[in-house]
């Protein structure tokens, strides 16, 4: 409560699952953040309790273990993204801002005006799948965060906490780089540029992956996470992702 109205959002707060769905007819909510592990009802009854009774409203989960089957389930039942304990305050408030953002664009019809990506419409449908994909792509590999972004910078859609990161020279880094990967793969008698990178640091990874021609998926993992993890699960969303950017209509 003290994070959040700081920075003017309006709290209500309950101390148990059940004290907060007795709350929920009340008002409508912008967002409702839950732990995973409670007495009582615990936090996936409670996921699965407000989505029927509010579908529309985003939910974000507090979990001691992200790399966990449980917290899959959960973003396969519902939940927008998850903060990992111990959190910083600065995290917190990077999730909590864009979830209500996008609950307030529902809100307003903007979805409707979904954004153009390289000309073609994306719907509803197509942004709501992949908003799914990076959540739980974010949750098999506890990575700090996963984008979706084209090479000008604009970020089509991004789960976890973006933090100091220059998304537009990182895009266009990116973009370059594959560019630059397209004369290594000739060489070696590939027919087309890799569709993967992976650059290691000190403190953090990033694997990219060029879902179309100039669309990018980024995720930015610690190095407690296994590499080979984060490879296998993103070549297991890449086709899917690649598929709702190639199918989506002409602008």
């Amino acid at each position: 409560r003290r994070i959040l109205s700081k920075q003017g959002y309006g709290v209500d707060t309950a101390s148990t699952a059940e004290e907060a769905l007795v709350a929920l007819p009340e008002k409508p909510f912008d967002l409702v953040l839950t732990d995973l592990q409670m007495p009582g009802m615990d936090g996936l009854e409670l996921l699965d309790e407000l989505k029927r009774r509010s579908p529309q409203t985003p939910v974000v989960m507090i979990t001691a273990h992200a790399m966990t089957e449980t917290v899959i389930q959960a973003l396969r039942r519902g939940v927008s993204d998850f903060v990992t304990k111990p959190y910083k305050p600065d995290e917190l408030l990077i999730i909590v801002e864009r979830e209500t953002s996008q609950r307030k664009q529902v809100e307003l019809g903007d979805v409707a005006e979904a954004p153009a990506v390289l000309g073609r419409q994306l719907s509803p449908r197509q942004l709501d799948e992949i908003d799914r994909i990076l959540a739980e792509l974010r949750a098999e590999t506890a990575a700090r965060c996963v984008l979706m972004v084209e090479g000008t910078g604009h970020v089509i859609d991004a789960k976890g906490v973006i933090e100091d990161i220059n998304i537009s020279a990182l895009a266009a880094l990116v973009a370059g780089d594959f560019a630059a990967t397209a004369g290594i793969a000739s060489l070696i008698g590939e027919g087309a540029s890799f569709r993967l990178n992976y650059h290691e640091g000190a403190k953090y990874s990033v694997y990219s992956a060029q879902v179309t021609s100039d669309v990018f998926l980024l995720i930015i993992f610690g190095q407690e996470v296994k590499s080979g993890m984060v490879l296998y699960s993103a070549k297991q969303a890449f086709p899917t992702l690649q598929k709702l950017i190639e199918q989506a209509p002409t602008a």
